[in-house]
Parts: structure tokens; sequence; C-alpha cells
């Protein structure tokens, strides 16, 4: 396939893009907007108000999970991975509160009572070895990636994928 014209790219007029950016400026506003109304009703949370009241107050719904596992399909993905990078509530009484966006732009509270620490008995010493590289791996790459960025960030390089 050989290209025989190729056509330069121009900037779309204002009156072209008009209804787009309208409509992007209204839902970063919607989200803000979603946000702040978030950590409201967390600082409602933390003062010791009762969630469900918190949110009928708002109109919503608080819907409570007794256990969750990083896998577990019938929770939305933001909210497990928000979910497994909040501490742990340290007295193991007083919950932990926190605000995620998710994917879509949403705002959900999620609220942390307990935590429950993975079963290891009856488990082979080769898979918990096995296990144990892995997430070795897992760490040493991301701390790569981490390094990489920030080499990139600190210096004047500029990368185009597109000639890659």
């Amino acid at each position: 396939v050989r290209v025989k014209q190729r056509d330069l790219p121009k900037q779309k007029g204002l009156l072209e893009v008009k209804d787009q950016i309208v409509q992007q400026l209204k839902q970063e506003k919607a989200q803000a907007k979603a946000k702040q109304l978030g950590e409201q009703l967390k600082e409602k949370l933390i003062k010791g108000d009762s969630p469900v009241s918190v949110a009928k107050s708002q109109g919503l719904d608080w819907k409570e999970e007794e256990s969750v596992k990083r896998d577990d399909g019938k929770i939305n993905f933001s909210i497990r991975r928000k979910l497994f990078e909040i501490a742990k509530p340290v007295d193991g009484k007083t919950p932990i509160f926190e605000v995620a966006t998710l994917f879509n732009g949403d705002t959900a509270v999620i609220a942390v009572y307990t935590v429950k620490e993975g079963q290891q008995e009856g488990l082979d010493k080769a898979v918990l070895e096995t296990a144990k590289k892995r997430l070795q791996q897992r760490y040493s790459n991301s701390e790569w990636i981490n390094v990489k960025e920030g080499f990139l960030e600190q210096s004047k390089i500029k990368v185009f994928p597109e000639r890659l």
C-alpha cells in the first residue's frame, strides 16, 4: 500500500469544536463537584455519622460488602484497586474512609472497617517461594519503571513513539 496524496493536518475552527469543548467543560465541572461532595461526605463519616444516613441525606445509596478479594468481579475495579491501597484500620474499631474516582469519572466513598490477612496454612513451600519471587520481580519492575519515568521527567529528552 502506498500513499499517493497526503493531507496536511489543519486546526479545526471554533464552530466545529465548540459543542465538544462545552460538553467536556460541563463533564469536568460535574466531576469536580462530585469529588467535592465525596470529600464532604468523607468528613461527615470521619466525625462519626452513620454511612447510611449520610448517603440518604444526598439521595445516594450506601452498599456494604462483608469480605472483598482482589479478584472479586462483582465490585468495580477502581473501587477494588483503591480499597487495597487504603491503610489498615489501626485499632480495628475506627474505619478508614477514602474517596475514589472511578474510570468513568464517578466518585465513590470507600470505608475499610477490618482487614483479614490471607491464609497461608496448607500451602506448599514451593508455591510460597514462587509467589515471593513473582512479587519481588513485580516490585523490581515497578521500581525500574518509576526510575525510568523520573529520569524522563527530569531530562530534556523527547520521545517520538510513532517513529519507533
